[in-house]
């Protein structure tokens, strides 16, 4: 199901994400790229749940963006999200999105939605994060994981590169499964590589930090690890 982490900084936005596209079994069949961009805006999209879904709604979100204005396009967006929840069976059974954008009104800012309620977030709902505050999706990390690890909402305050990967390495470490298929309980699902994009007023910039040698058609294995 992957795992990705946004934060909206004074003068841009930034995301991570990692590249596994998994079997409902964790069985690793691709390394992908998570990370969507528009020619139109600078914006960019990513999500964790069946890539083909998220493909799908990325797509629309990036053809929407062809009027040119990220305020137009999440205005439309949020219209677009009611009307899926209105269609369950047309819908993805779980989903969580983020786009990080700039937006004309309020600068850099990052957004949310999920097929499913969140915390205080109802289903295809949009939600914008406050400035600075990391928002994302994965499997919870336990509170002494992140002590031990030296994670505060403080490490992130000058950029999530560094600290998002050591959120995404803890976050691989924790089995899950997939809802839709209780099977893949046991499995593990943040793998392949992490991408770390910059969103400025200027475009949309994407690097690669890390790569983990997880090897295709095989379980992701976070035990072996070098440290």
């Amino acid at each position: 199901m992957s795992a990705f982490l946004s934060v909206a900084y004074d003068d841009r936005v930034e995301l991570v994400v990692d590249g596994a596209c998994c079997l409902p079994s964790g069985l690793l069949i691709a390394a992908v790229d998570k990370i969507a961009t528009s020619p139109h805006v600078p914006m960019a999209i990513t999500g964790r749940g069946r890539h083909i879904d998220l493909q799908r709604i990325a797509a629309k979100i990036i053809d929407l963006s062809a009027c040119g204005s990220v305020d137009a396009t999440l205005d439309v967006l949020v219209e677009s999200l009611v009307s899926l929840a209105a269609e369950p069976g047309d819908v993805p059974q779980h989903l969580e999105m983020s786009i990080a954008a700039i937006s004309e009104r309020d600068g850099p800012s990052s957004f949310y939605f999920a097929s499913f309620p969140q915390d205080a977030i109802p289903a295809w709902t949009l939600w914008k994060w406050d400035r600075g505050t990391p928002s994302g999706g994965g499997p919870t990390i336990p509170e002494d994981q992140l002590s031990d690890a030296g994670l505060t909402a403080a490490s992130f305050a000058d950029g999530i590169a560094a600290p998002g990967l050591t959120l995404l390495q803890l976050a691989r470490a924790i089995p899950g499964s997939d809802p839709t298929n209780p099977d893949g309980r046991h499995a593990y699902w943040i793998g392949a590589h992490v991408d770390h994009a910059v969103v400025t007023k200027d475009g949309v910039s994407i690097n690669r930090i890390h790569e983990w040698s997880d090897r295709l058609f095989q379980p992701i294995r976070p035990e072996a690890d070098a440290h």
